[in-house]
């Protein structure tokens, strides 16, 4: 195998490794988040603090926050 055919397999090995990581901790964070607000609503947070909690704690945006939030609620439904 030629050196620059080598280099080329690492470098799309390494972003496929790359790739795969940032979707597990994504996927990770995610769940992190949606476990976290069912203990905001059980400390009797109301939906602007636990919203603005969950922006601070994991630095998100607002309208992500708002997606989680939502997606716990449909589930508790």
């Amino acid at each position: 195998m030629e050196a620059k055919e080598w280099v080329a397999r690492e470098v799309a090995r390494v972003r496929t490794d790359s790739l795969e990581k940032g979707r597990e901790d994504g996927m990770n964070l995610a769940l992190t988040i949606m476990a976290t607000i069912p203990k905001l609503i059980a400390a009797n947070k109301i939906h602007e603090e636990i919203i603005t909690t969950l922006v601070a704690k994991y630095n998100i945006d607002q309208a992500q926050a708002e997606s989680y939030y939502e997606q716990v609620m449909a589930l508790r439904a």
